[in-house]
């Protein structure tokens, strides 16, 4: 009798432990997808006017590279629920984890808090990576005139006079 107890006993700590232990785990693994990637800085927000409204041009600086598939860099950024036209690029520096998109406010009307943006206006960026939870700052609006001194902020590595031309959007 006293071994089936004994038994039951060690059957109970095994399940229990079985549990906290994949307990845990997953929560080892949110934790871990939370903290996968971060941004090192804050996003630098460019925008211009177009003849179909505001465009805007976000730059990045994650703590390391993002994962790629075959349609570019796994990265959504978005500005107020205006979403980027394609996959994020790398930029400067490839080992620093920099990254820029381009976002239009114009499909299906677009965002209205965007309509009347300018330079000095404060916005929502979100960055979304699969697999873990977004990344929303708020951050100014700079224009392209005043954007350079933050685009070397942000530390990508942008030393020859073709990577500056290439800041202020000249080939």
């Amino acid at each position: 009798m006293r071994t089936l107890r004994i038994q039951g006993a060690m059957a109970l700590l095994a399940t229990t432990m079985a549990v906290v232990g994949a307990t845990a785990g997953s929560a080892e693994a949110v934790a871990e997808a939370s903290i996968r990637y971060r941004l090192l800085h804050a996003p630098v927000v460019l925008i211009e006017e177009t003849s179909s409204g505001p465009a805007f041009q976000v730059r990045v600086r994650m703590n390391r590279r993002l994962p790629f598939d075959g349609q570019g860099v796994r990265m959504n950024v978005l500005i107020g629920t205006s979403g980027s036209d394609a996959p994020p690029v790398p930029i400067g520096n490839r080992r620093r984890g920099c990254y820029t998109a381009s976002i239009g406010n114009d499909v299906h009307g677009g965002d209205p808090t965007l309509e009347n943006a300018h330079p000095g206006k404060i916005v929502r960026v979100s960055i979304r990576i699969p697999g873990q939870r977004s990344l929303v700052r708020r951050v100014t609006l700079r224009s392209r005139s005043g954007s350079v001194s933050a685009f070397h902020a942000l530390g990508c590595g942008y030393h020859r006079p073709r990577d500056h031309a290439a800041l202020l959007g000249r080939s």
